[in-house]
């Protein structure tokens, strides 16, 4: 085998495993009416909890545990962020997991924030805001990873870790939210994600 053909295979499997990992996944069509109706659980830590990976420094700030349908995901491979978290979940509950009401409403997102627009006026903005979440996730584990890359826009998946702050040696930070009614720079989520499981 020359070296150009070894060359081409190489080439060959990146396009794949980057399309596959990468391009924009389906949305799944769920019947109408409300699917998760409780909000997530956040709950401050009687002990305080502290672990390292590779060069990073975690601290979680409270524990998560929630169930959401999921209406939009992003991966992530050239940020500052990615090399912890190859995705963002934006998610939704209440009356954002609801078809009719998702579907007047078009999701996008784009470095690491969760843009949204009406397809028709309405005042449903402030709901949009406390019912919703773009969470940076951080697979605790291969099998998690493994779960996220089958996630699709859609599901309803149920979710378990904690909600973090993240420090490396020269100075990056990365700190979540600890909030669901806050907007703007700082709002997201940093999520270690320990569990999660797709629902329907």
């Amino acid at each position: 085998m020359t070296v150009k053909h070894v060359i081409f295979i190489f080439l060959f499997a990146a396009i794949i495993f980057a399309v596959i990992k990468f391009y924009p996944d389906n949305e799944i069509k769920q019947p109408p009416g409300i699917l998760v109706k409780n909000p997530p659980i956040s709950k401050p830590l009687v002990k305080g909890k502290k672990w390292t990976k590779d060069d990073f420094n975690f601290t979680a700030l409270r524990s998560l545990k929630m169930e959401a349908r999921v209406l939009g995901k992003e991966s992530y491979w050239a940020d500052s962020g990615s090399e912890l978290s190859p995705y963002d979940l934006a998610v939704g509950w209440g009356p954002l997991s609801n078809q009719t009401v998702v579907d007047g409403i078009e999701f996008w997102q784009a470095r690491r924030w969760l843009h949204w627009k009406f397809k028709k006026a309405t005042s449903f903005n402030r709901e949009v805001e406390l019912h919703t979440a773009n969470m940076h996730i951080i697979p605790a584990s291969d099998e998690v990873e493994d779960i996220l890359d089958d996630v699709q826009t859609g599901n309803v998946v149920s979710l378990s870790g904690y909600l973090v702050s993240i420090k490396r040696d020269d100075g990056w930070r990365w700190k979540s939210s600890t909030r669901w009614d806050d907007t703007g720079g700082g709002a997201c989520e940093v999520v270690w994600l320990e569990n999660i499981h797709i629902l329907r």
